[in-house]
């Protein structure tokens, strides 16, 4: 999900419309707001419709003739809700003007606990160009949830975990509050369900729920003999034994470091893939590395899946590519950021013991 703002200083001339439209389409944007359209009423309906025919539109005409305010998002992503709308006042001379309208907009930050995100670049975003009476004011700010820009002490793996153990529990409060639980609970049975047109399909459909039913139906175990042979039935004392076999499979590894590969025919590698290798490990290669790996899956232990760090890349990535620079630099990782579920995948109709079944780890 991508979301973004822009002062377009005037909507009404087709190349600004096309320029926007191309913005759009190029980042992907569901959630746009648009500041000094200068677009009138009987126009917007038409104009707005150019960028996305799916989306819908709030405007501000009623408190603004010119409509100074546009908000549009894709429905099928966002849910809206109009709290209070005004003629978004402006600063003009070397004062400050606080009005209703700005203490209404702070006290909306503050309930869903978003604050100002650091920023590089010039301080201030805006001047009147005067040389007598200069004004600079910073009018484009960006905010985000606090959670994350806490500091913490440690490595970088670690403060990247203390970080998104931050972000997991209030994004944990933030969707008791505030997210549609149906759209929430079928997004994530879409990555449980193997049927490819689920992803486009109705979501409301007999079929979507009875293959819910026959998927969990179907990768049920009822019951397992243990390591004695001994038939235990139910979820819980079936867990158990899995646990203990694999505890028992691991345990029993042993690694040798005295491996003769003389006699082994093999292809070497040139200098070019050995250099590779051993090469550093850049920010642009872990972004890349991100991006290639697939989408919409199943997210793993930690909670969070390849599309929340794309999304919050701008947040996220430089404390995300310090942690992964750190494993490969010192070879270490606490306990539990590498945790993984296993699947179990039955090699037979109906298995009963752990031996015919086939565990599968998914990161």
């Amino acid at each position: 999900m991508k979301f973004a703002s822009w002062n377009v200083r005037g909507l009404n001339k087709g190349p600004r419309q096309k320029e926007l439209q191309n913005f759009v389409s190029m980042y992907n944007i569901s959630l746009m707001g648009i500041l000094e359209t200068k677009v009138k009423a009987h126009n917007s309906v038409g104009i707005s419709k150019k960028f996305n025919r799916k989306w819908k539109w709030l405007f501000n005409y009623e408190s603004h003739h010119n409509g100074r305010v546009w908000v549009g998002w894709d429905p099928s992503i966002w849910t809206v809700t109009l709290h209070s709308s005004n003629d978004q006042y402006e600063i003009s001379g070397g004062r400050e003007h606080w009005t209703p309208a700005m203490q209404v907009f702070k006290d909306h930050l503050s309930n869903y606990g978003l604050g100002p995100i650091r920023t590089v670049g010039d301080v201030f975003t805006w001047t009147n160009k005067r040389e007598q009476t200069p004004v600079l004011k910073r009018l484009d700010r960006m905010v985000g949830n606090a959670a994350w820009s806490q500091d913490c002490l440690g490595n970088p793996m670690q403060q990247f975990n203390f970080k998104l153990k931050n972000v997991k529990n209030a994004l944990r409060d933030f969707n008791k509050k505030h997210v549609n639980l149906h759209t929430l609970g079928r997004t994530f049975l879409v990555t449980k369900i193997p049927v490819k047109w689920m992803h486009k399909g109705d979501g409301n459909n007999s079929f979507f729920h009875q293959q819910c039913k026959v998927n969990w139906n179907t990768n049920k175990v009822f019951s397992l003999h243990d390591e004695e042979g001994n038939l235990v039935n139910g979820q819980t004392d079936c867990a158990k034994v899995a646990v203990s076999y694999f505890q028992s499979l691991m345990s029993n590894v042993s690694v040798s470091n005295n491996v003769d590969l003389s006699s082994v025919d093999c292809k070497s590698i040139s200098e070019d893939q050995a250099r590779d290798l051993v090469a550093h490990i850049t920010n642009s290669i872990i972004y890349l590395t991100l991006k290639s790996m697939k989408r919409n899956k199943a997210p793993g232990p930690d909670g969070v899946n390849v599309e929340f760090f794309l999304a919050t890349w701008d947040i996220t990535g430089t404390v995300f590519c310090e942690a992964v620079k750190y494993f490969f630099a010192t070879s270490t990782m606490p306990l539990g950021t590498n945790a993984t579920f296993i699947s179990l995948i039955p090699k037979v109709r109906t298995p009963s013991r752990m031996q015919e079944l086939l565990g599968i780890y998914v990161h």
